[in-house]
């Protein structure tokens, strides 16, 4: 998928994503969002009931903490 980015197909990658984010979370209890890319797609995900969390969201609010700001 990181090839139709590279391509400048931004919005097919996105829509593969979320589809496979969309059938990830009917078998999962929890879908995490791994790459920096795939951030954009949180907006488009509030009407799955799993939660999706997002490792590099979840990243910087560590560091931050871990910092002190």
């Amino acid at each position: 998928m990181m090839v139709l980015i590279e391509q400048g197909d931004r919005d097919r990658h996105n829509e593969m994503v979320l589809g496979e984010v969309e059938k990830a979370a009917e078998n999962c209890d929890v879908v995490v969002l791994a790459q920096g890319s795939m951030t954009v797609l949180l907006p488009l995900l509030t009407h799955i009931k799993t939660p999706v969390l997002s490792s590099p969201r979840m990243g910087i609010e560590y560091l931050k903490e871990v910092l002190g700001e």
